[in-house]
């Protein structure tokens, strides 16, 4: 079963299984979705009905449902795998209040992200005024970095992650 099985890692109670097999029907037959709480979030498994169907999220990292991104790592991956997903990653900060991921998505495949993530605030759950980029390889990720990028006529800074506790809450 693992085969055709597709985890979501994290993403806001905004959304439920039938928005969530719904966004995943794109991809192939999706038969089954379960979702799981994780502190502020929820973790889903869908689950498809060939194994056909998965291979296609070995290149594709993140989709969109109604606006919000779902990062996606097939349930077969290995530990090494999933890090690999997670291992070259920046933010852009700058962001104006209450983007969400589908208005960055231009952005994401200029700077050849491979999936884009707005956090949100534990206390309003509201969107951050940053978004994490991640990078299929470190020649990407410095190659983006080089970028000078705008939202809506306004420049986006480029940051490591490290340093996101450091961003203004309200203006990035």
């Amino acid at each position: 079963m693992k085969k055709s099985l597709c985890s979501l890692l994290t993403f806001s109670f905004f959304l439920n299984e039938t928005q969530i097999r719904q966004a995943f029907s794109r991809y192939g037959n999706a038969v089954k979705c379960k979702l799981t709480t994780r502190n502020y979030y929820y973790n889903a498994h869908v689950q498809f009905s060939n194994t056909s169907s998965i291979t296609q999220f070995d290149d594709i990292w993140v989709i969109i449902c109604l606006s919000n991104s779902l990062c996606i790592c097939p349930a077969s991956y290995s530990k090494t795998q999933r890090d690999i997903r997670r291992e070259h990653v920046a933010i852009f900060a700058g962001i104006p209040k209450n983007i969400k991921e589908a208005d960055l998505l231009k952005i994401a495949l200029h700077v050849n992200a491979k999936a884009i993530n707005i956090p949100l605030s534990y206390n309003s759950y509201k969107p951050k005024p940053y978004a994490y980029l991640n990078f299929s390889s470190f020649e990407s990720l410095k190659a983006a970095k080089e970028l000078t990028i705008a939202f809506r006529n306004k420049g986006l800074s480029w940051h490591s992650p490290n340093e996101a506790k450091n961003l203004c809450h309200v203006y990035g």
